[in-house]
């Protein structure tokens, strides 16, 4: 943002190149202990990192619309924790087991923020932003089964507490505000603005606490040789419901896939019988947090509906597009049938 006099406009807009620098060492401390040729316990410590970066122009513009807040560049996202587990095999190598617990602090939580375009078009932009701080913990069960010739049998449980431990939200903050716009850095809220945006104690959004999946294969020769073989599966899996937002106030339902397959194959030809969610699942995969356009684009030179103060700070009431989500549909129950050759 340039400032000028004379013969130039009094405010410009030039070309800029933010400057900026990400680096750090990240480490893993591995340790393991064969208690029996069956049984091994382990444990790991470890940090990693996702980079920081720039947004670009489009950043750049956000800031000239909402001043205070930081748009330019978002700060690396780190994380360190820890993991405990257990690996074992019983019933004569039949059943082998995976059991494991982790905990993990995050910083700087990196998720995708959608914003009107500043410059007036009506069209949207989306940036990266830090929304806070968080945990997640939680535990995962994998096991893997042979019982008779020819059968497979496999089941993986997970749970994750993922929460916000710090953070601030600005659509939060203009929904309890009544409406007011942004006028301070989310990064570092006011203490009069972090009652109305916190999202402390809120769920990480995108990720489902519970998933189970599971499946069956079951394999038969139908001659003598072995050259023809009948085979079979069916596996399933169940996602718990997600939230959508950081302010946990929208969310896709639970889902339960289940499909199955049913050939036959010798060693070139195979011919099979499928089909894809077979209970007819209708939830959504996932919704991203989006605009309704259909009802205005506030960035097309709408004055503000009222100016006001707020801690000390002018704001201005939000007149922007409407928030609206969109989803991409699951497909419905399918069949079909499919046939390979190998060359």
């Amino acid at each position: 943002i340039a400032q000028f006099s004379g013969g130039l406009p009094a405010t410009a807009v030039v070309a800029c190149r933010p400057e900026g620098k990400f680096e750090g060492t990240d480490y893993r401390i591995t340790a393991d202990y064969k208690v029996s040729d069956d049984v091994l316990l382990y444990g790991v410590y470890a940090t990693g990192r996702k980079p920081g970066g720039f947004n670009g122009t489009a950043g750049i513009a956000a800031e000239l619309q909402f001043p205070g807040q930081q748009f330019i560049n978002y700060l690396p996202e780190k994380s360190k924790g820890g993991e405990l587990g257990l690996k074992f095999d019983a019933l004569d190598n039949t059943l082998r087991m995976s059991i494991a617990a982790f905990h993990n602090k995050l910083t700087n939580v990196q998720l995708t923020t959608s914003i009107p375009n500043p410059t007036g078009t009506g069209a949207l932009v989306s940036i990266v932003s830090n929304a806070g701080d968080g945990k997640s913990q939680g535990f995962e069960i994998e096991a893997q089964a042979a019982p008779m010739e020819g059968l497979s049998l496999s089941l993986g449980v997970s749970y994750v507490d993922a929460k916000f431990t710090r953070g601030c939200d600005a659509d939060f903050f203009i929904l309890n505000s009544g409406g007011l716009r942004v006028n301070f850095d989310t990064r570092n809220p006011t203490p009069a603005a972090l009652p109305l945006c916190s999202i402390k104690g809120n769920k990480l959004p995108l990720g489902s606490p519970y998933i189970v999946n599971g499946s069956a294969t079951y394999e038969h020769p139908l001659d003598a040789g072995g050259d023809l073989m009948l085979f079979t599966n069916a596996n399933f899996s169940f996602e718990d419901q997600k939230f959508v937002q950081t302010d946990n106030l929208a969310k896709v339902g639970d889902a339960f896939l289940l499909n199955a397959r049913l050939g036959v194959r010798n060693g070139r030809y195979s011919l099979a019988l499928f089909g894809r969610n077979l209970t007819d699942e209708d939830s959504v995969p996932l919704a991203t947090r989006w605009f309704d356009i259909r009802y205005g684009a506030g960035t097309r030179n709408l004055p503000a509906a009222a100016s006001v103060m707020f801690d000390g700070r002018p704001a201005i009431v939000e007149t922007g597009t409407p928030r609206g989500f969109f989803a991409t549909l699951r497909r419905g129950r399918t069949f079909g049938v499919e046939g390979t050759v190998k060359f």
